[in-house]
């Protein structure tokens, strides 16, 4: 009879070090043959396992950042002026639609397309078509952006009550917009190493990022920048790097034969591609309207623009946790896709359910050490005058937890490019999450936001998305038997 092994047992110094070890075996493995089933098994847990660690590097340095940079740009921009800050970057999340979902439409069908032999064509076609459609939508958006920037009252749309902050919401509003428009194009460099299972590289571009951003906040309140200067440093370094990340990747790297160029410019292609990422567009629309994305935005018009600088502080401090689920769960996407794709359904099968409450666990294990250290966090990042309700705080963390559970079984019908399933169910919960937090946040007072989330995507999202996973794997399953 197998020994059973103990909570306190599994966690201690012994079996920390085998886990360990265990890791840096995996991803220093250099010798797997994937034409074998064992060897494609290997290759994924090590795509996972090292995509894991640079992401959480990645992620915890991402997290640090603004930790860090929050009392001092808070103390330097003003409370209105932060809160003006944060409402604009909470308002743009309606524009996520930019890119007309292509962006996860390749992350899909690329990952469905590494589950093929000789595939390089096939790859080009989609990253180049891809790329040209990505950089036409976004320079059409720049000259709009552009064209009606002059006749809008930006102002009056985040709610801007001081006079400075009057004068500062349009210029804030092209420094936080026209970066992230860049990023359009761009991005599909992400998308792509997500796919081949090579996340790592992009998180490793993502830690140059956060580290010069941090260094740019202090210079620039060393020396006295203005406010706007500031903002647009924190807004521009990411990009820069993004930028840098797409050179080295398509012109230097082994990965250098997918330079995006228009000889292989498909419009087959982009009419699969859109089919695919207009189902994407949909659902990254009505996820920023039902989660917590706009929220400071809701706050910013029902209360003031101070009050949704403090909540986005907490959302910060909550954001933890949802930096568990992508670091996790990213890697998921590419693999399950590829794994499903060459029939390999029993691995994704038991996988899944495995790393569902591996996620589950450590978010809600996190959640507890955060609700205890909360305190002190927020006396080092803000001061000790901050204050925030307790209930509000675990209500976000709980969000967050609820989304960690779930996130491998989306993996699931985002590698099969199942958008309807999604469709349906945030078609669900975005209008009623929203409604009711827009009408009900007046008279129950902010703090109520994070529970009314949480409980909706509970209820309306769960079964829906569980039982399609499932459905999909026993399709593959019968798929592959029937063959």
């Amino acid at each position: 009879m197998k020994k059973e092994t103990s909570f306190f047992a599994k966690f201690s110094p012994a079996n920390i070090y085998k886990r360990v070890n265990k890791t840096l075996k995996i991803i220093f493995n250099k010798n797997i043959d994937t034409s074998t089933e064992e060897g494609r098994i290997a290759k994924r847990e090590k795509a996972i396992v090292l995509t894991s660690v640079v992401a959480s590097l990645a992620k915890i340095i991402a997290l640090l950042t603004p930790f860090i940079t929050v009392k001092i740009s808070r103390n330097y921009l003003g409370e209105e002026i932060y809160g003006l800050w944060s409402s604009v970057n909470s308002f743009f999340a309606i524009f996520a639609f930019a890119d007309l979902g292509l962006g996860s439409g390749l992350q899909t069908n690329l990952s469905k397309a590494t589950g093929k032999d000789n595939n390089d064509n096939e790859c080009k076609k989609l990253i180049s078509s891809t790329f040209i459609m990505l950089f036409i939508v976004a320079s059409i958006i720049i000259l709009a952006f552009l064209g009606v920037y002059s006749f809008v009252d930006w102002a009056k749309l985040v709610g801007a009550s001081d006079k400075e902050a009057i004068e500062l919401a349009g210029p804030v509003f092209l420094v936080v917009t026209l970066p992230k428009l860049i990023d359009i194009p761009i991005g599909l460099t992400q998308r792509t190493q997500v796919a081949f299972q090579e996340g790592y590289n992009y998180y490793l571009w993502a830690i140059v990022g956060s580290i010069l951003s941090l260094i740019s906040v202090y210079v620039n309140v060393f020396v006295g920048s203005p406010k706007l200067v500031l903002l647009l440093c924190t807004s521009l370094i990411p990009t820069i790097v993004y930028v840098l990340n797409f050179v080295y990747y398509f012109c230097i790297s082994k990965r250098k034969i997918f330079f995006p160029k228009i000889k292989y410019f498909s419009l087959a292609t982009c009419k699969i591609m859109l089919r695919t990422g207009v189902g994407f567009l949909i659902i990254h629309i009505l996820m920023n309207i039902g989660l917590s994305h706009m929220d400071s935005f809701i706050v910013g018009n029902v209360d003031s623009l101070s009050l949704a600088g403090d909540y986005s502080i907490c959302l910060k401090v909550a954001a933890v946790i949802n930096v568990i689920a992508n670091m996790f769960g990213l890697p998921l996407w590419g693999v399950y896709g590829e794994a499903l794709s060459r029939g390999d359904v029993a691995y994704v099968k038991h996988h899944v359910v495995k790393k569902a409450f591996f996620m589950l666990g450590i978010t809600l294990f996190a959640t507890f050490g955060g609700m205890i250290l909360s305190p002190i966090a927020f006396k080092l990042i803000v001061g000790p005058d901050f204050t925030y309700n307790h209930w509000t705080l675990l209500g976000m963390f709980l969000l967050q937890c609820s989304f960690a559970f779930v996130n491998p079984f989306f993996m699931i019908l985002n590698g099969t490019g199942d958008v309807k399933t999604q469709i349906l169910a945030y078609g669900i919960f975005a209008p009623l999450s929203f409604i009711l937090k827009w009408f009900l946040t007046p008279s129950l007072g902010v703090d109520i936001m994070p529970w009314i989330t949480a409980i909706s995507f509970i209820i309306i999202i769960y079964p829906i998305i569980i039982k399609r996973a499932f459905k999909i794997v026993d399709y593959y399953k019968d798929n592959n038997r029937g063959e």
